[in-house]
Order: structure tokens, then C-alpha cells, then sequence
């Protein structure tokens, strides 16, 4: 499911989001699922553990 990198750009927190956004339009992500924890995302996406918390909050913000 996470299998891309993130590039590297000053608004890392914006693309995870908009990456975990697409998965959720996909329906790979479905309300209710639980993500997989901040160091496999961080892995996986080639992040710091810091951008995914952003991401997170950030998708959290925009769903009000």
C-alpha cells in the first residue's frame, strides 16, 4: 500500500497527505481502518516520523 517514496520538497507534510488522500479516494484506505504505525509510514515513504505526525494533523484539520 505504501510502497512510493515521498521527493523531497519543502512541503513534505503535504504531499504524504495528499498521498494518504488518494488512498482513501482509491478505497485502499476505507473509514474505520487504522494506518500502519508513524515508523512504518516514515519508512516506507522516506520520511522523518515528524512528517507523518504533520501529515496526519493536517488531514485531521481539513476533515472539519
Amino acid at each position: 500500500m505504501f510502497d512510493n517514496r515521498i521527493g523531497r520538497s519543502e512541503s513534505l507534510r503535504n504531499e504524504v497527505a495528499g498521498y494518504i488522500q488518494n488512498l482513501i479516494a482509491k478505497g485502499k484506505l476505507k473509514p474505520g481502518d487504522r494506518l500502519p504505525t508513524e515508523r512504518l509510514m516514515a519508512e516506507k515513504f522516506g520520511v522523518s516520523r515528524t512528517v507523518i505526525r504533520d501529515a496526519v494533523k493536517t488531514l485531521l484539520a481539513s476533515a472539519f
